[in-house]
């Protein structure tokens, strides 16, 4: 089984945990609450809508819903998380975890009643005390396939 193929698997088995969830959404310099709705994949890759639920605090876009899409080659996703490593020009998040999700709405809330915006190095602290926690465990199920050929 080729990469693109167990990616493909792997996601048909999560994406129903993901469709309706709520999640924040980082693609610099916006951080937004979401919610992520008709997700659809096929043989390239994946796609989904991102609806801003206008969390005050956190930025705001000028269209919502918008369009996420990612190439399998390009897209890398756990059950709390969707990243696009590969594309650091354009790379986005997506945390869908509660232990993200939650202090980043209060942190917004705290943001708002000063009359600011989230912060990005406040938020960012919760990010990495997320991956220090190991909930970004992108180990290889023993089904996966072997990317070095040996």
């Amino acid at each position: 089984m080729e990469l693109n193929e167990w990616k493909q698997k792997e996601f048909a088995a999560l994406a129903g945990s993901f469709e309706g969830a709520e999640a924040i959404y980082v693609e610099r310099p916006l951080i937004l609450h979401v919610r992520v709705t008709d997700i659809s994949f096929d043989d390239w890759g994946a796609k989904a809508k991102a609806t801003d639920l206008l969390q005050p605090g956190m930025h705001k876009v000028s269209q919502s819903p918008f369009d996420i899409f990612f190439a399998w080659e390009a897209f890398a996703f756990t059950k709390g998380e969707w990243d696009t490593p590969n594309i650091p020009q354009c790379r986005f998040h997506l945390f869908f975890d509660a232990s993200v999700v939650r202090p980043a709405i209060q942190l917004a809330a705290e943001a708002n009643r000063t009359g600011s915006i989230i912060d990005r190095d406040e938020f960012l602290a919760v990010v990495r005390e997320y991956h220090q926690r190991g909930n970004r465990e992108r180990a290889k199920p023993a089904s996966s396939p072997d990317l070095h050929g040996t």
